[in-house]
């Protein structure tokens, strides 16, 4: 499901920021090179992880400009 060795930047804009267990989701409103508006869904850590590394359920908001890093 995942390759490790393959990493890929995306930056485009939030579109929701589920700070749920087990996982944390954001949504992301991604725009291919021809224009068109694709939802990608992110899985991330779960909430008491991604606390110990300083985020918050406030830290993205609907709208916000993020740089993700993806594999």
């Amino acid at each position: 499901m995942f390759d490790r060795d393959r990493e890929t930047n995306v930056t485009d804009v939030v579109k929701a920021f589920q700070w749920t267990n087990p996982h944390s989701w954001i949504q992301l409103l991604v725009t291919d090179k021809l224009g068109a508006v694709q939802e990608w869904s992110l899985e991330g850590g779960s909430p008491s992880i991604l606390v110990r590394n300083g985020w918050r359920r406030t830290c993205l908001q609907p709208g916000d400009r993020v740089t993700v890093v993806i594999y």
